[in-house]
């Protein structure tokens, strides 16, 4: 009922949620609260109110590959944060992603970057910020929108209406992918 009344946006909540999340994920690396009180608070306020979540789908191989191509094309940084909450899981790794981690490794001890945080007992996270912390999602999806956007521009003025363009998709959607290259 206060979402009809306020007349409020999808957009505008996920912001809104964003913002608290990382507000209330500093919160309890400080120890002023010992958990993020919005951890799933969005998908519970979605899901009262029936409001429809787009399908979370794996890219298909031609958008895989148009999007591999395009980031080592544009030399573009892509870091990403994993989630330990259901355990150890072990996950196939490409070589190329390997290399990505090594120069990644690399790139931080010639920039002195060394993780300073540690959640739910883990640390030494490998992608992290300039100042430390781990990457947020709310950052990486900003930075996926805005490949995806650079990219289909490119194919677009490339090879005109029939090109394979990028649907929207964020940084959760990658997990249900595996680029094969």
């Amino acid at each position: 009922m206060f979402l009809e009344e306020r007349e409020l946006k999808v957009a505008m909540m996920d912001n809104v949620h964003t913002v608290l999340h990382q507000i209330f994920t500093l919160a309890v690396e400080e120890n002023y609260m010992r958990t993020n009180i919005a951890d799933n608070l969005l998908k519970e306020l979605k899901q009262s109110h029936n409001i429809e979540n787009d399908r979370k789908s794996a890219l298909t191989v031609a958008e895989q590959e148009m999007f591999m191509d395009f980031l080592k094309r544009e030399d573009t940084q892509y870091h990403h944060k994993t989630k330990i909450r259901a355990g150890t899981r072990t996950i196939p790794m490409l070589e190329e992603v390997r290399e990505a981690f090594l120069m990644e490794k690399v790139y931080q001890e010639f920039n002195n970057l060394k993780c300073n945080v540690t959640i739910d007992g883990y640390t030494d996270f490998i992608f992290i910020n300039r100042f430390g912390n781990v990457q947020h999602q709310g950052d990486l999806n900003k930075a996926i929108r805005r490949i995806i956007r650079d990219c289909n521009d490119y194919q677009l003025t490339k090879g005109g209406r029939n090109s394979v363009l990028l649907p929207k998709f964020s940084c959760h959607s990658l997990r249900h992918t595996f680029t094969p290259i």
